[in-house]
C-alpha cells in the first residue's frame, strides 16, 4: 500500500537537492529557476514533514546536518529510481542522456574510444558528457549526483560508492633521458627515497576527501626529497625531461602525455603495487538499461588491460 504525502513532495526533494549541492538558497534557485521564497519555503516543509532541521546556516551558506546528508542519500536513491523508470518505459533508446566522470588518461585511452564507439552503434540517439577534473571533485560528482557513475583511479575505496575493479596501472619511475646511466633498474626502496622528486601536488581540498588519485605510499616516498610540486603531470614530465629532478607516475597518465622520446622509465612494479582503475557508482543507486550497457561495454573493453609493451617502449 502506497502512503498519502501531503504536498508536493518530490518538488521539496527538488529543491532541497539544488541548496545541498549549491550550497545557498539564491543558487538553487537560479538553477532550478525558482523564486528564493519558494525554494525557502519547500525546505521549511521538508523540515516540518519530517521533524528534523536539514541545514545549519552559517553566514550565506547552507551547510547539510547529518539528518540532511541522510536525506541527500535517499533523494539521490528516489531520483535514481525516476530516471531509471523514465529510461525504461519511454524507450530511451530513442533519446537520452548520460554523464561520466573520469580523467583525461581514461577518457584519451584507445580502449574508452573503442568502447564509446561500440556503445554508440547500439544507441546512436544517446548523448554521453564526459566530464575530467580534480579526482576530489569527480568523487564527490558522483555522491551528489552530477554524474551517473565515474571511471578513475582510486587508491582507497569509499564507503559512499561501488566499486567495479578493472585493472592496475604500474608505477613508474621517470627521468630524464640524459640521465639514464645514473640509475639502475633493481633500485631499492631505500634508493626511491634519496631521489630529488618533481611531485604531484595535493591540494587542501583533497587532503580533506577519502579520495586520492596519489596512493599514500608514493606520496610519503616522493615527500622525502620533493624539490617541486605541481598539480599538472604534463608540467612535471617536462621538468623531468629537462633533468630536473624525477616523479613516479602510473602506466596510463604517462601514456597520455606523449614524452616518449624525452624519458626514461624504471619499472616498480616490485615494490609499489600499481594503480587500481575501475568504474564507480553510488550505493544503491538504480542504473537503467543503456547505462548498464555501457558500463558492461567498459568493462569488458578495459579490464585486464596489459602494459607490458608500453613499458618497453619507454624503457
Amino acid at each position: 500500500m502506497i502512503p498519502e504525502i501531503a504536498g508536493d513532495f518530490l518538488q521539496q526533494l527538488r529543491s532541497f537537492y539544488y541548496v545541498a549541492t549549491c550550497g545557498s538558497v539564491s543558487d538553487a534557485s537560479n538553477e532550478i529557476n525558482r523564486t528564493q521564497s519558494t525554494v525557502s519555503y519547500h525546505i521549511q516543509l521538508l523540515e516540518k514533514s519530517l521533524n528534523v532541521v536539514l541545514f545549519s546556516r552559517i553566514k550565506n551558506k547552507m551547510i547539510l546536518t547529518d539528518e540532511g546528508k541522510n536525506l541527500l542519500k535517499w533523494t539521490l536513491r528516489i531520483f535514481d529510481t525516476i530516471s531509471c523508470m523514465h529510461d525504461e518505459l519511454c524507450d530511451a533508446s530513442q533519446y537520452g542522456f548520460m554523464r561520466i566522470a573520469g580523467t583525461r588518461p581514461i577518457f584519451g585511452s584507445e580502449e574508452f574510444g573503442r568502447s564509446f564507439s561500440l556503445f554508440h552503434k547500439k544507441y546512436p540517439n544517446i548523448h554521453v558528457s564526459l566530464n575530467s577534473g580534480h579526482p576530489s571533485l569527480l568523487y564527490s560528482s558522483i555522491t551528489t549526483g552530477q554524474n551517473d557513475f565515474g571511471i578513475v583511479g582510486i587508491s582507497s575505496e569509499s564507503e559512499e560508492l561501488d566499486f567495479i575493479p578493472l585493472f592496475r596501472a604500474p608505477f613508474l619511475l621517470a627521468v630524464s633521458r640524459s640521465q639514464t646511466k645514473c640509475f639502475s633498474s633493481s633500485i631499492t626502496m631505500e634508493e626511491l627515497k634519496t631521489l630529488p622528486y618533481i611531485s604531484f601536488s595535493i591540494n587542501l581540498r583533497e587532503k580533506m576527501s577519502n579520495y586520492s588519485l596519489v596512493p599514500r605510499q608514493v606520496q610519503e616516498i616522493m615527500s622525502h626529497n620533493s624539490i617541486l610540486s605541481c598539480s599538472s603531470y604534463y608540467i612535471i614530465m617536462k621538468y623531468v625531461a629537462m633533468g630536473l629532478g624525477c616523479t613516479i607516475i602510473d602506466m596510463l597518465s604517462l601514456k597520455s602525455l606523449n614524452v616518449i622520446d624525452k624519458i626514461r622509465v624504471i619499472d616498480l612494479s616490485s615494490l609499489l603495487p600499481g594503480l587500481q582503475y575501475g568504474i564507480v557508482l553510488r550505493k544503491k543507486s538504480s542504473v537503467s538499461k543503456f547505462k548498464q550497457d555501457f558500463i558492461n561495454i567498459i568493462a569488458d573493453n578495459m579490464k585486464d588491460m596489459n602494459f607490458t609493451k608500453d613499458i618497453h617502449e619507454f624503457i
